[in-house]
């Protein structure tokens, strides 16, 4: 998977980088975005979770759930 299919992914399925990045579980904002950027080789597990999420779309309670911070 490239840095564009990853934000291509993204885009579609979450409103911001930031909510994207915490409900995949990353604590740190910062480390999702080198992903995107292509600062960092996006991981095996983070190229498949995409590709379902793409395929699929993303459980919107996992935007909500950590937008309340829980």
């Amino acid at each position: 998977m490239t840095p564009a299919e990853l934000r291509r992914i993204r885009k579609a399925n979450a409103p911001t980088q930031g909510a994207f990045a915490r409900a995949l579980g990353y604590q740190d904002q910062d480390a999702y975005r080198k992903y995107e950027s292509g600062a960092r080789p996006i991981p095996r597990l983070l190229d498949k979770l995409a590709q379902m999420i793409d395929t699929h779309g993303m459980p919107q309670e996992w935007l909500a759930e950590k937008e309340k911070g829980q």
